[in-house]
């Protein structure tokens, strides 16, 4: 497994007029360690040789934003940079 650098700004704009888009962004980006990734980890390590089988990688932590047209989506960029949190 490759070490994941950790992110300084694990933020994201999801900018588009589908909230079904924003919905799946959610569901892929918030998903939840479950006992597949212990399963997965096991696997991993049973086949490279890994060290610390069983204790699941931790995911990373986001925070969506979300606009549904362009100027919308600028604006919340430009807010966001005036506030210090690009």
């Amino acid at each position: 497994m490759y070490p994941t650098p950790p992110l300084a700004n694990n933020r994201i704009l999801i900018i588009d007029d589908n909230p079904a888009i924003h919905e799946d962004f959610a569901k892929v980006l918030m998903a939840r360690p479950d006992q597949g990734d212990l399963q997965l980890a096991d696997a991993e390590a049973a086949l490279f040789g890994e060290a610390g089988a069983g204790s699941p990688v931790q995911p990373l932590q986001f925070t969506l934003e979300s606009a549904y047209q362009g100027e919308e989506g600028l604006r919340m960029v430009e807010r966001a940079t005036a506030e210090g949190r690009p």
